[in-house]
């Protein structure tokens, strides 16, 4: 999972020439920052912001700094936006990979589950229709039993 997150901070790297993980209060650098955190919170599945803070050695509530202020950003500065914009394209283009291994798992789990699935229906109908046979055996022996009671005549005794 934290390959994405790496993933997404070489591209970073490559394109705008500035690391996220830097300490620099540069300009840059920051909207590098601004850009990862963005990316990581809103695109990157099942990230939030502790672990997004915790691949940058920062604080959860930096992140969420960064992603609101990321917002502003991108609907005022053409620049900021024409950089997110780059990494953003790059980050999904080099993710496909990814995605189509996470989803081809996801079904081979989901194909195992239905195995599994289909094999305790084949199970329960099984013991359905043996329910069905011993009840309907039940049933004919006390048709048989009353119908053998019923021609029993009464014998009349006399002395």
């Amino acid at each position: 999972m934290f390959e994405q997150l790496e993933l997404l901070r070489n591209l970073i790297i490559r394109h705008l020439k500035q690391d996220a993980k830097d300490k620099s209060r540069v300009r840059e650098v920051v909207d590098a920052k601004k850009i990862f955190c963005l990316i990581a919170f809103y695109e990157v599945k099942g990230f939030r912001y502790v672990q997004v803070g915790k691949f940058l050695n920062m604080n959860h509530a930096t992140i969420v700094h960064h992603v609101k202020s990321a917002k502003d950003l991108f609907k005022f500065d053409p620049y900021f936006r024409e950089n997110y914009k780059l990494v953003e394209n790059n980050f999904f283009m080099e993710n496909q990979e990814v995605l189509i291994t996470d989803i081809e798992s996801e079904i081979n789990i989901l194909l195992f589950k239905l195995g599994k699935l289909k094999d305790k229906r084949e199970e329960y109908l099984n013991k359905k229709e043996e329910q069905k046979i011993s009840s309907q055996f039940e049933t004919d022996d006390i048709v048989r039993t009353e119908t053998l009671t019923q021609q029993k005549k009464p014998l009349l005794w006399t002395n």
